[in-house]
């Protein structure tokens, strides 16, 4: 499916789960979700750029309430890797959403509705919408409060983070592991284990990453 077929896909009516055809919409969002699932890979290497700029602190890591502070050289590569982190976020929530949809369709197999609603759980539990609500929303979470809403946003390790609407900070970890288990929690909706293990075993430049 081409990025258009994306747009269309995020911006699809609720109507869509009246669709007499769930087969036919179920592959037009799994579609979707891999294009999505595309892109938050080049996003990850994208926001990868950014370790070119990192200051070696000489073995003495900072180390800020759990969170790993880097000194950066605030360079071009620096700024390209909050776009590619902001991008990774925003490309697993549209998986996220178009799982939604697909557990929304009529006539879904029980075993594939519970696989989907499995995979939403897995996906959730790395995923912060509200995260990416503000990243993407910011202007709204100023004007919405009183006296305005201080938004802080920084990419400090691996992790993304912003201030959600309540005020709290969400966050991701920008990594291959979380691209690997949202990939892999699309895969076990419609796949075998076996039917896994051989597509691996078939593409191992894809598959088998350090």
């Amino acid at each position: 499916m081409d990025r258009v077929g994306l747009c269309d896909i995020r911006g699809m009516p609720e109507t869509v789960a009246q669709t007499p055809d769930p087969e036919r919409h179920a592959f037009m969002l799994m579609a979707a979700a891999r294009s999505a699932i595309e892109v938050a890979g080049e996003a990850l290497r994208l926001a990868e750029e950014r370790k070119s700029e990192v200051i070696d602190p000489g073995g003495a890591t900072i180390i800020v309430d759990g969170l790993r502070m880097e000194r950066s050289l605030d360079g071009p590569a620096s700024r390209r890797g909050v776009i590619g982190a902001q991008a990774f976020l925003s490309n697993l929530v549209i998986v996220e959403n178009c799982l939604v949809r697909l557990a929304g369709l009529t006539g879904m197999n029980p075993d594939i509705a519970g696989r989907v609603q499995t995979a939403l759980e897995v996906i959730r539990a790395v995923v912060d919408r509200k995260l990416r609500n503000t990243a993407e929303h910011v202007d709204e979470r100023v004007l919405e409060r009183d006296g305005g809403l201080i938004v802080s946003t920084f990419f400090e390790g691996d992790l993304f983070c912003s201030t959600r609407r309540d005020g709290s900070i969400g966050g991701i970890a920008v990594t291959q592991a979380t691209l690997d288990l949202v990939t892999d929690a699309l895969d076990r909706i419609f796949w075998s284990e076996a039917q896994i293990a051989a597509i691996r075993a078939r593409h191992p430049a894809r598959f088998n990453r350090p």
